[in-house]
């Protein structure tokens, strides 16, 4: 696929305690990645959805936005007491959130390009099924926010109109605006009374993955395994299949175009993990304060071969810049390529344990004394079972067919333990062992056939 001279490059926030950078590339030159802003002093930082602006949370009350094309600062804010902070979809608007004070509205929406508010209310608690507290659509053509018993919506090229649109619903809790367009909304009511429907999902490992369609008909087998996780590309051609969490971190990638499994690999102790916009890259990283060691970030191909790692001391944030579909970095000749390269030499097989020879021949040796065990145990089964005439009359199984050994033969309650493994062997139900006294009258009666049998051949 040839590349897009006009598409951007893909960039990488990567943040620590005290200070964040953002890297170009993937692809990197010398095998390390380009540096378009370094060592920027924040406490926190998040791009808009579009990839067009970044906030950057300096301190308790310096909020700045960059530019994200030219890496320039573009407006600072001073917003003392600021918890909380977070840019509209296209980066036109900062809204901030301060704690709350008596006759104070905290919740303020600011024009980026300005500087000035364009709306102000009040909001007693920050959750997340409340923040943030205006929302909008992807194209900023609308935008709302819940208040007591309804949604009001606002002009969002005239925000001093105020509410221009109240919708009803009584009791909603929380409410979730479509992105594109932004022609729906979808509201949360729970049960008034306090009570509420239990929905529970039980799921077992190794646990089975399988793609449906949207009428719930089975398109791909994924196969089975420690998952938890499933990431498509944006580009809906490949996929991660993984195991995050509190599994170890088990990667299978597919291409569900061709139906096909790319690879495997494992990124343990991930705590993130994100496709990259063109499609082509995974990066998982291993985040503070989640876990305090072994921070660090890995970059693989669509086919899982691993691209790029590095590892810190303390890593707080690694995020992809997004990019609009429609503008998004376009896979490059050189990005296939590599990977095409690295899927003919997958990763190698992580060695076995090493074991000393002594430890291997007795290894062996029990395994053989373990094989004896059994065969003996299964002889006695059968000496078992001809005992209490689970054979045939005439002994076709060979184990023995002289009453004087039957005679001989004493069953503990091992043996029969072992004989009703031995009904189920040859597809009996299991029964109760015999007890002493049932044992003994059997073997009295067989006596007395005996007996019979040889005086009717005596007198013959």
């Amino acid at each position: 696929m040839a590349s897009d001279s006009h598409s951007p490059p893909l960039e990488i926030l990567v943040r620590g305690p005290e200070e964040f950078s953002l890297w170009t590339g993937p692809p990197f030159a010398n095998g390390q990645p380009g540096v378009k802003l370094e060592k920027v002093n924040c406490m926190n930082a998040k791009f808009s959805d579009d990839g067009s602006r970044l906030m950057v949370m300096k301190s308790n009350s310096v909020i700045s936005v960059y530019d994200c094309k030219s890496a320039k600062e573009i407006r600072s804010f001073e917003v003392p007491n600021v918890v909380a902070a977070i840019l509209s979809p296209r980066g036109t608007y900062l809204q901030t959130f301060k704690k709350p004070a008596p006759q104070e509205k905290n919740v303020t929406l600011w024009k980026t390009e300005t500087g000035d508010p364009v709306y102000q209310h009040s909001q007693k608690n920050l959750t997340k099924t409340n923040w943030p507290a205006i929302q909008f659509s992807s194209d900023e053509a609308t935008a709302c926010r819940m208040a007591t018993n309804e949604v009001q919506f606002f002009d969002t090229g005239d925000f001093s109109k105020g509410v221009i649109h109240r919708l009803k619903v009584p009791g909603v809790a929380a409410i979730e605006l479509s992105s594109t367009p932004g022609s729906h909304v979808a509201a949360f009511v729970p049960e008034s009374k306090g009570k509420m429907d239990l929905f529970m999902m039980l799921t077992v490992m190794p646990a089975k993955a399988t793609v449906f369609d949207k009428k719930c008909n089975p398109l791909l087998e994924l196969g089975t395994g420690p998952y938890n996780t499933l990431r498509w590309n944006p580009k809906g051609k490949f996929l991660c299949l993984a195991g995050f969490g509190n599994l170890p971190g088990d990667m299978a990638f597919w291409d569900y175009a061709e139906k096909k499994q790319l690879g495997t690999t494992k990124a343990e102790w991930s705590v993130t993990s994100e496709w990259s916009p063109d499609g082509c890259y995974f990066m998982t990283a291993t985040t503070a304060p989640r876990l305090q060691v072994d921070n660090g970030i890995k970059i693989f191909h669509y086919n899982g071969s691993l691209y790029f790692k590095k590892m810190f001391d303390k890593l707080y944030q690694a995020d992809w810049k997004p990019e609009l579909p429609s503008q998004g970095p376009k896979p490059t000749q050189a990005s296939i390529k590599a990977s095409s390269a690295s899927s003919a030499n997958p990763p190698a097989q992580k060695p076995a344990a090493y074991r000393p020879p002594h430890a291997k021949n007795a290894a062996v040796i029990q395994a053989e004394g373990a094989l004896v065990g059994v065969m003996e145990r299964v002889a006695k089964l059968y000496h078992c079972l001809g005992a209490l005439n689970l054979l045939d009359k005439d002994g076709d199984c060979g184990c023995f067919q002289s009453t004087e050994e039957e005679e001989k033969l004493k069953c503990n309650s091992r043996d029969l333990s072992e004989i009703n493994f031995g009904n189920q062997l040859f597809g009996e139900s299991p029964s109760e062992p015999m007890s002493k006294n049932a044992l003994r009258n059997k073997k009295k009666r067989e006596k007395q056939k005996e007996k019979k049998a040889a005086a009717d051949g005596s007198s013959s």
